[in-house]
């Protein structure tokens, strides 16, 4: 999905949910978002999946895509499948625009954010990387040369990072292979 396109569907959404709304749901959240990195370091990757098959298996942990989702209903089967599986780590992958987007993942139960940093500026990539930490969130940049890479600069709010290819980062951090559309891993450095 194009940027723009993006952004008219994240437009359209804030207009559909008043603020109001969205703080009224992220104030009755009850269930923190789980630990990601320690989830990893024990399962070693998360498979993608699609929202319909959330309340069909039993899951661990999922990946699910949300780039070319127009953010409709179908986002209250995944809030529903967290609430009946609270230890289900859910990792949202999605082309981030604007604030209001790391909003409403939490609260429908996102517990990390998996997201491209080319198609964004610095100053965004920052932002969501601390919006998420600062909701207890795993903001996870999807990293894919050395210019990505230069659009972080404060590396202590990164926890982890994911690359398409074999892009060296020397940070102590989690580092994880992303291949589109299928899977979540850690890489062995």
């Amino acid at each position: 999905m194009e940027i723009k396109e993006k952004k008219e569907l994240v437009k359209r959404r804030k207009s559909e949910l008043p603020p109001h709304v969205l703080e009224m749901g992220l104030n009755m959240l009850f269930v923190e978002p789980n630990n990601v990195v320690e989830f990893f370091k024990k399962s070693k990757s998360i498979q993608s999946a699609n929202i319909e098959e959330l309340n069909e298996k039993d899951f661990n942990g999922v990946l699910l895509d949300l780039t070319d989702m127009p953010y409709d209903a179908r986002l209250d089967n995944i809030g529903f499948a967290k609430q009946s599986n609270t230890s289900m780590v859910i990792v949202f992958k999605d082309l981030i625009v604007d604030e209001y987007q790391i909003y409403m993942h939490r609260i429908y139960g996102a517990d990390a954010i998996l997201f491209p940093v080319k198609p964004i500026t610095s100053k965004l990539t920052e932002k969501v990387i601390f919006i998420c930490e600062s909701m207890g969130m795993l903001p996870i940049p999807i990293i894919e040369d050395e210019e990505d890479l230069s659009k972080i600069t404060q590396w202590e709010f990164v926890r982890a990072v994911a690359t398409k290819g074999n892009l060296k980062i020397d940070k102590n951090i989690l580092l994880l292979e992303y291949n589109e559309g299928s899977l979540l891993k850690c890489s062995s450095r």
